[in-house]
């Protein structure tokens, strides 16, 4: 009897060839198209370190492809003669489909990349709550869907023949037996081979469970450059990683392993969620201006640092914001770090007074109805400000119109009620200058004397950056002029954040025109660079630039050493800071975060953390110096103490109150 497992599994380890060599052409195109530095010579051990160690690591689902042909189509012909005569033509159809999967997650991957400078994270799990066809605009509008849509079944049918080719080879002529009991024998051990084989590959060329690669094993070599330790992890790994990055799991936590994991942060005896709070508890010391008539939280879209930095200051990109950081009445921090690393849990933290987690509380109908200690409609409606929300998109966008409702603004407008029907807009909201004119003119109408604190935010800084912006003053040429040829290419990017930044900028001089007395604060939701850095196109960008967002505060009365050199902040700084400026004398305010004017030594977010010296990224355990020098050796085991810390007070605060 001939063995004819052994020429179906000839047919099988074609096939699982292939796969490996696949995810490598996707590797070398993501390096080419995407590395800051893509250069070989001299480098030539991290390039092969990477091509190998991502060889080991993909084929925890690579290996899937031999195993499961195997089981699917081998063994099954052995005793079905219909699956005998066609098993090439279901082996084809498998490994098609496969191989459409690993070219789907590379194309998905490519796109994320080009948003958010980094492979599939938990940003991914955000998307079912966002803007649909903002979504549909960016990809089709930015990221060329047409043609991506187009390469799907050209790449399908290529990889369908490719296949059929491959399996229309020779092979290696197999041995016959004519004992029965030899027959068996033969194929047992096959079998079991081949399951051998199988979890050696997937446990990266071992046997052991401990050694299969992963995230805390990339080698050094690789590691120093974090472009490349991102590359060497297979598409469908990366998006495996962010689908099993589960926040939900604090809330999951008894409240003895909170008190456990809240220890770095405060010690709690009993009573956790009222010790939580009054750990909170701040009285002000009085105020240091004028409590004045009028205060505008204005978080601008993707609004960064960077821009601001000494090193582009020759690209067009921020002028006019330079000169309102500029004015002797205006304080600003370089060194700022948002409350998300995306708009939603950015804006939900810096509402509810606590990390979102990417819980996404603004979607919970337990916050559309309640108040938290900390929420800042709330706290600051208590000074006797009637509170107002503008959004320059939909206030369904998030639930963000019910949200803020509950967390103690009276009012909330979306910018189709701040402007006509007839309003240019994207699917994400109405043109910057347009939201702002809209609500300058709600205010003239208004013409009100009484105490109002307006939260304003933006949405045009966004893509697929389709707005006219040459009909709004932005001049392309001009702007091109002011441009490195390696941007030349991004200068709808570019001019959009300049037309923003221009109208923001002027809006704020309205304020201080029309409204004297105002305190203004400017702020980012979150960050966002150029593709390139301007200098050369080869440089990376530091990690200050990639997640510090832009951050200052203007007043009549300030001058540039209120804040006693303080050098770095966060979002959850900001509602103590107005506390301490406006409030009266031993007011009671409640907040997870000091205030502007106490010196902090180190700030942490759930994704991020900053010091006086350092700037870290939990998830790549990527560290530099504020100024951008790479350090490999940081000790971060206490840093990891106190994120883990804060995310516990939002799920200890969250199990107790939802």
């Amino acid at each position: 009897m001939e063995l004819l497992i052994l020429q179906g599994l000839q047919q099988d380890i074609k096939i699982f060839l292939l796969s490996p060599i696949l995810c490598a052409i996707f590797r070398f195109l993501f390096i080419y198209y995407f590395a800051p530095n893509r250069t070989y010579k001299g480098q030539e051990q991290k390039w092969h370190t990477c091509f190998n160690y991502g060889f080991w690591w993909g084929m925890d689902f690579n290996a899937y492809v031999l195993l499961g042909l195997f089981l699917l189509v081998t063994l099954p012909s052995l005793g079905l003669e219909v699956v005998y005569l066609h098993s090439d033509f279901i082996r084809v159809i498998l490994g098609t489909l496969y191989f459409l999967v690993v070219y789907v997650a590379f194309l998905g991957k490519l796109i994320f990349y080009y948003h958010y400078k980094d492979t599939y994270n938990s940003n991914l799990r955000l998307g079912r709550n966002a803007d649909k066809r903002n979504l549909l605009d960016i990809f089709f509008n930015q990221n060329h869907g047409w043609w991506i849509l187009l390469s799907l079944p050209i790449y399908t049918v290529g990889i369908y023949y490719f296949l059929g080719w491959i399996l229309g080879l020779g092979t290696i002529t197999v041995p016959t037996t004519h004992s029965d009991y030899m027959y068996y024998i033969y194929n047992t051990v096959i079998v079991i081979a081949t399951v051998a084989v199988y979890y050696w590959f997937r446990y990266g060329g071992t046997f052991k469970h401990r050694n299969k690669p992963e995230w805390d094993t990339v080698p050094e070599i690789v590691k120093r450059d974090m472009f490349f330790a991102k590359a060497c992890m297979d598409d469908l790994i990366a998006f495996e990683l962010a689908i099993r990055a589960k926040p939900q799991e604090i809330l999951e936590h008894s409240d003895v392993e909170s008190i456990q994991t809240l220890k770095p942060l405060i010690k709690v005896e009993q009573d956790l969620v009222g010790t939580l709070w009054n750990s909170m508890r701040k009285k002000a010391l009085g105020p240091r201006i004028k409590k004045p008539k009028k205060i505008f939280l204005i978080v601008e879209e993707s609004y960064s640092q960077f821009a601001f930095d000494d090193i582009y200051k020759d690209i067009p990109i921020a002028n006019a914001g330079r000169l309102i950081r500029e004015q002797n009445t205006t304080i600003h921090s370089d060194n700022f770090l948002a409350g998300g690393l995306i708009s939603q849990p950015s804006i939900s933290s810096m509402l509810n007074g606590i990390y979102d987690v990417n819980l996404e509380l603004n979607e919970k109908a337990y916050f559309w109805n309640n108040q938290l200690p900390t929420s800042l409609g709330k706290q600051i409606s208590e000074l006797g400000y009637t509170c107002s929300l503008w959004y320059g998109g939909s206030l369904s966008w998030s639930s963000l119109g019910l949200f803020a409702k509950g967390n103690g603004f009276h009012n909330v407008y979306s910018g189709f009620d701040a402007t006509s029907s007839d309003t240019p807009h994207t699917w994400l909201g109405v043109h910057d200058h347009l939201f702002l004119d809209g609500i300058k003119q709600v205010l003239q109408s208004s013409n009100s004397d009484s105490c109002e604190f307006h939260y304003i935010y933006t949405t045009s800084n966004h893509g697929p950056y389709t707005i006219p912006i040459e009909k709004y003053g932005v001049e392309k040429a001009t702007l091109l002029k002011g441009l490195p040829k390696h941007l030349h290419k991004y200068v709808e990017d570019i001019g959009t954040y300049a037309y923003c930044d221009y109208y923001l900028s002027e809006f704020v001089r309205y304020i201080q025109e029309t409204y004297e007395d105002s305190l203004v604060i400017v702020t980012g939701d979150h960050t966002r660079r150029l593709p390139m850095p301007c200098q050369d196109a080869n440089r990376v960008h530091t990690l200050r630039e990639d997640i510090s967002t832009a951050f200052y505060m203007l007043h009549k009365d300030f001058d540039k050493g209120l804040l006693n050199n303080t050098r770095i902040g966060t979002h959850m700084n900001i509602l103590p800071t107005i506390m301490e400026l406006v409030a009266p004398k031993n007011h009671e305010y409640v907040s997870l975060f000091p205030s502007l004017f106490e010196s902090q030594a180190l700030i942490v977010t759930p994704y991020h953390w900053i010091s006086n010296s350092h700037i870290g990224f939990f998830k790549d355990q990527r560290v530099e110096t504020l100024e951008g020098t790479p350090v490999y050796d940081y000790n971060l085991t206490d840093i990891v103490a106190l994120q883990r810390a804060y995310m516990e007070v939002t799920g200890a605060i969250v199990r107790h109150h939802v």
